[in-house]
């Protein structure tokens, strides 16, 4: 068991946080930690050597970076609620650190191509909305995007 109360799941019902022992010294290692596995994930996801599928490439990407959410929704709702000095430093420097992981993200040339093989029209992707809470303007950014790549590059 880790003494960071977000490295280890919880064990209280839905998985809530356990707020009586997280202090601000543990958001910083946990995000940096959620990153570099989110990191880790999106690469899983590219290299993986089957032909890219629901299950290895969508269902992977929505299930990947569950630490860095873990960490990144207790700890907004810190910073927004119960704010200090601390938090507001870790804010700024949180918001930067996913900005760049979500733009790394969007413009993975090789995870776009993956992502390619799923139909040509956008609207075919809808149904994530409901079931996997994924937003329309993330799957259009990706689905979009992935269609920009030139002819040559693209799996379909």
């Amino acid at each position: 068991m880790s003494t960071n109360p977000f490295l280890d799941q919880s064990r209280l019902p839905y998985q809530a946080p356990r707020f009586d022992r997280i202090k601000d010294c543990h958001y910083r290692p946990a995000f940096d930690e959620g990153v570099r596995q989110k990191r880790v994930e999106i690469e899983a996801i590219v290299n993986h050597p089957a032909a890219p599928d629901f299950t290895n490439t969508l269902l992977a990407l929505e299930q990947s970076g569950a630490l860095l959410s873990r960490v990144t929704s207790v700890f907004f709702a810190m910073a927004a609620a119960h704010t200090n000095d601390e938090l507001q430093r870790l804010d700024e420097v949180f918001s930067a650190g996913l900005a760049a992981l979500s733009t790394d993200i969007y413009l993975n040339g090789a995870l776009l191509l993956a992502l390619t093989p799923f139909g040509s029209s956008v609207t075919r992707w809808g149904w994530m909305t409901s079931r996997y809470g994924w937003s329309m303007l993330s799957i259009s950014v990706l689905y979009w995007q992935a269609r920009s790549l030139p002819k040559r590059t693209r799996r379909d």
